[in-house]
């Protein structure tokens, strides 16, 4: 479908976890409507919401390219990134970003959100500690991310175990991304987004989510909680270790005192 996606807007709400269907929102925080579907989409790259407005101000009827997400009045239906939304009108919510607009080529419309210049390759991790600076809420998860983790997706088509293969900001759109190479074949791409790899995988197996739909996989926790056990333990041989040390040490200190005393 020829699509565009002017998602160059500051991010208005960090946590999108909680928004769920039948919610009532606004879009960019000044245009009121309920949302009436949340996920993934064929014209655009990680999560959207798909959302009824009041007023008949919208780009659709719950249907892009041929492809039905949602039923609803013509030009009352419009799709939103989740941080576009807002749970309260704002008063000076600027840009419309994040609405998603039939005009031209999905592919020319990721090259103008292009802000870096364009190099074809994108480090792992260039960008997290930015974002974390700008999103406080998003550091810790950041921090307790790394590329080769065992993660589970979270998205509309529901949860899907893969190996997190990238972390950070992108070239498509704002805010943190996360590249995953899914266990099966469920993917968009092998890693590369409009000509930028940002990793590398088979064709299907790769995908990018927000990092808020990102977790680590139980197995993961397990190994985590295994390694910080063995490790105190460790350290509590080591301490035991020195105490014991210490301990002989005192005791060889005292009987050399008490000799001296003896001779003299």
């Amino acid at each position: 479908g020829r699509r565009r996606s002017s998602d160059q807007g500051a991010v208005l709400t960090a946590d999108t976890d909680s928004f769920i269907i039948g919610q009532r929102v606004w879009v960019g925080g000044i245009r009121p409507g309920q949302i009436a579907y949340i996920g993934e989409t064929h014209f655009a790259p990680g999560e959207w919401a798909g959302v009824v407005l009041d007023e008949p101000n919208g780009k659709n009827d719950g249907s892009v390219a041929g492809k039905r997400y949602f039923q609803c009045e013509a030009k009352k239906g419009v799709f939103s990134r989740l941080t576009r939304l807002t749970r309260e009108p704002l008063a000076n919510a600027g840009g419309g970003g994040g609405d998603s607009t039939a005009s031209t080529p999905l592919d020319a419309s990721f090259r103008s959100l292009t802000s870096p210049a364009r190099s074809g390759t994108v480090s792992p991790t260039h960008s997290v500690q930015s974002y974390a600076s700008k999103s406080p809420a998003m550091a810790g998860k950041a921090a307790s991310l790394n590329v080769g983790d065992r993660v589970i997706v979270s998205s509309g088509f529901g949860s899907r175990p893969g190996m997190l293969k990238f972390i950070g900001e992108t070239q498509f759109a704002s805010g943190t991304w996360c590249g995953v190479q899914l266990d099966e074949a469920s993917g968009k791409n092998d890693g590369t987004v409009d000509g930028v790899r940002y990793f590398e995988c088979p064709a299907k197996y790769g995908i990018f989510v927000p990092i808020a739909k990102v977790t680590l996989s139980p197995s993961a926790r397990k190994t985590s909680a295994r390694l910080s056990r063995a490790n105190s333990k460790e350290s509590l041989n080591s301490l035991a270790t020195m105490s014991s040390i210490a301990t002989t040490a005192t005791s060889r200190l005292r009987m050399s005192a008490q000799v001296s005393l003896a001779a003299w």
